[in-house]
């Protein structure tokens, strides 16, 4: 059995989840409307929280010299990074940022990707959930390229497809 501590109160709280070791997790609740947070001996805040998650659970392929970025998660990524690899061997600067949690999204590293980066490539398996995310960041930057790449058809994305993908944004 798992133990659970609970912090938090208010009528619009939401709840964000951390393991704290193999046996207990623990919940925190803070009110969204008062930007309120429990805290445990001035441990948590939602900022660290956040950025603990996010910092941890991101994953880099050739990004720091790439002109092209490609973002996806999940089942995709394996995808990606093969394209990534055949893509760098033809001499393109293209890299790879996959989050491992896409809640809370990674806006800080999407942001930095952005400023970088021409384009960025988005692959994914549904209808658009990660491309609404990166074009909210890319608002700002108004020559940003953003190439959709959507399936949800029940075929999986492949390398060749996110290779196509670079070769259009190259």
């Amino acid at each position: 059995m798992r133990d659970i501590i609970l912090f938090g109160y208010g009528k619009n709280a939401k709840a964000v989840a951390k393991h704290l070791d193999r046996k207990s997790f623990m919940i925190v609740v803070f009110d969204e409307e008062e930007k309120n947070l429990a805290e445990l001996d001035g441990y948590l805040n939602v900022e660290y929280l956040k950025n603990d998650i996010v910092d941890k659970d991101l994953v880099e392929v050739g990004i720091k010299d790439a002109k092209i970025a490609i973002f996806t998660a999940g089942i995709t990524a394996q995808a990606a990074k093969k394209a990534v690899v055949d893509a760098r061997a033809e001499g393109i600067k293209v890299g790879l940022l996959r989050p491992l949690t896409i809640w809370p999204f990674p806006d800080s590293a999407v942001g930095k990707m952005l400023k970088k980066v021409e384009s960025v490539i988005v692959p994914e398996l549904n209808q658009g959930q990660l491309i609404h995310e990166i074009e909210r960041l890319a608002k700002d930057k108004a020559d940003s390229k953003i190439i959709r790449i959507q399936r949800f058809d029940g075929e999986l994305i492949s390398p060749d497809d996110i290779f196509k993908a670079i070769k259009e944004a190259n």
